[in-house]
């Protein structure tokens, strides 16, 4: 019974040790209430430097915000009452390879991407009208209400509307598109588009 309890236990010892987490960035600058959680730890109090990992749930409190520098070299700057998901990070320093599939809850960011780019479909941030597809450096998203708002200061964006009237539509903004700014509404109406970049 001892040998048996034995060899279950170096088992899962060895199965957690061969697929370790992938650790998708670290904390740049915190400020307030800032959180992580993940499905193999308790929730984290996040401070300068804190590493963050694949399938982290990452919160802000009110009055609260946090920069992330991600493994690929990209940045992200989450703004108060925000919740974001690294649902899944990849990414191989050795050829500059990868995939990121993130979720923006509620609240906002401010990114400016890395290595990691949607040329090839490999970023993704889901939102709750439909997932962007990231083809520039330079974008902010934030949810107000029931309103998304995007915005592209370089490069572009493909969002693809997954919900009402307009699911299956895309809506495209930024370099050579016509505009750089839109809002969304829950439905899926896109509400406002303007061409003017905003100040930065």
């Amino acid at each position: 019974m001892f040998t048996r309890n034995f060899i279950l236990i170096a088992g899962l010892v060895w199965s957690q040790s061969a697929f370790p987490i992938e650790v998708a960035g670290k904390t740049m600058v915190t400020k307030g209430k800032v959180r992580a959680i993940s499905e193999t730890s308790e929730e984290r109090k996040l401070r300068r430097r804190a590493p963050i990992y694949d399938n982290d749930v990452v919160t802000t409190g009110q009055a609260a915000k946090a920069q992330i520098r991600m493994s690929d070299g990209g940045m992200i700057a989450l703004k108060e009452n925000s919740e974001l998901i690294i649902a899944d990070y990849e990414y191989s320093a050795e050829d500059g390879q990868g995939s990121v599939v993130m979720e923006l809850v509620k609240g906002g960011l401010r990114s400016v991407t890395g290595s990691i780019k949607a040329d090839t479909g490999d970023y993704k941030l889901k939102t709750p009208v439909g997932s962007i597809g990231i083809r520039g450096t330079h974008y902010e998203v934030e949810i107000v209400g029931s309103t998304l708002w995007v915005a592209v200061w370089d490069g572009a964006v493909d969002l693809e509307i997954d919900t009402g009237s307009q699911a299956g539509s895309t809506l495209s903004l930024g370099t050579d598109e016509g505009f750089s700014y839109a809002s969304v509404e829950a439905g899926g109406e896109v509400t406002d588009r303007k061409s003017t970049r905003l100040n930065s």
